[in-house]
């Protein structure tokens, strides 16, 4: 048998390193991904929470010309109430609503059924619910002060609590309804708590839209 002088033997160890480092980096890969998947990860990694939805963006209104409908009743009486303060709230409120109801309620009720598929544990999608919140905070704190002038109490007039521009009373409903989801998801209360908040939601939604009060 011939023996391989030192050079050679040398240039074998040299192309075997190759292989094997690759084989270490990808084991060592391999690894990783395998406990990202069950959670076990040394303090310093991050893995991303798969059912966390993106921040929705801040939004700012834009100049309009909307106007709201005088000539449908009861609105038709109530137009001496109006007021340029509550016509620009409607309008921004509109801008909103056209812009950004839809991504938040689909954050909303992604949630929701996910909480229901962890057996309502909050600690399983901790995550997810604070993006959630934060995303209506911000959106009852941009409706908050321009839909606050829109209903009116306690006046002679004994018609209780009312809108006097078309479309109001929806919004303000859209607006209830996500008050009351986000205190139900901070009190982590069960899933089923919050799905007829979700609901009433989408119904004054599905209200305004048919009434076209915001196109």
């Amino acid at each position: 048998m011939a023996i391989l002088d030192r050079d050679k033997r040398n240039a074998w160890k040299e192309v075997g390193t190759v292989p094997m480092r690759r084989g270490w980096t990808q084991i060592a890969a391999a690894v990783v991904c395998a406990m990202a998947a069950v959670g076990v990860l040394a303090p310093g990694f991050a893995v991303a929470d798969p059912d966390q939805s993106p921040a929705l963006p801040g939004f700012t209104p834009a100049p309009s010309d909307w106007s709201p409908r005088m000539d449908i009743w009861p609105y038709s009486t109530f137009t001496y109430q109006v007021t340029p303060e509550m016509i620009g709230g409607m309008s921004d409120s509109c801008q909103w609503f056209n812009a950004q109801f839809d991504p938040l309620m689909g954050q909303i009720d992604a949630f929701n059924r996910n909480l229901a598929d962890h057996r309502d544990v909050y600690a399983s999608v901790q995550s997810q619910a604070d993006a959630v919140v934060a995303d209506i905070d911000r959106a009852t704190g941009f409706l908050g002060p321009r839909l606050q002038p829109l209903t009116i109490r306690n006046t002679p007039d004994n018609f209780g609590p009312y809108s006097p521009i078309y479309g109001g009373e929806q919004l303000t409903g859209v607006l209830f309804q996500l008050s009351r989801i986000a205190d139900s998801m901070r009190k982590k209360q069960p899933a089923g708590f919050a799905r007829p908040h979700i609901d009433s939601a989408f119904g004054w939604a599905n209200a305004l839209r048919n009434s076209k009060a915001c196109t």
